[in-house]
């Protein structure tokens, strides 16, 4: 099931943040970890769902994802402040999808990204 979850952050502002994802265990109903280990992430963001421009591109290959504890579930996203300042402000749609390694697909998370504009120059 995709969360919804909706991002934001300001033009030439470092973004980083940590996502811890976590599923129920049987038969208790407890947080269990999710391994990542051997995962491919990607997290893109358009201007519309079905848009061919990608306004944001994130993943493991360029730099931009991060697995800090791959055992743990937890994924890092870093967005530098020069790559915040070059998107326009607006709000855009994006999702992060997540490949295990023997080729399950699941689509953690999903939303609106707004990129507020940049006053101090």
């Amino acid at each position: 099931m995709t969360a919804e979850i909706n991002l934001s952050f300001g033009q030439g502002e470092t973004c980083k943040t940590i996502i811890a994802w976590e599923a129920a265990e049987e038969p208790l109903g407890l947080p269990a970890d999710i391994d990542l280990t051997g995962c491919t992430v990607r997290l893109q963001a358009r201007t519309a769902a079905t848009a061919a421009d990608v306004v944001l591109d994130l993943s493991l290959e360029n730099g931009g994802i991060t697995l800090p504890a791959p055992t743990d579930g937890l994924i890092g996203l870093f967005i530098p402040a020069d790559l915040t300042a070059q998107i326009p402000a607006g709000v855009y749609f994006y999702d992060l999808k997540i490949t295990f390694a023997e080729g399950t697909v699941t689509r953690l998370m999903a939303g609106t990204l707004t990129v507020t504009a940049q006053i101090t120059q």
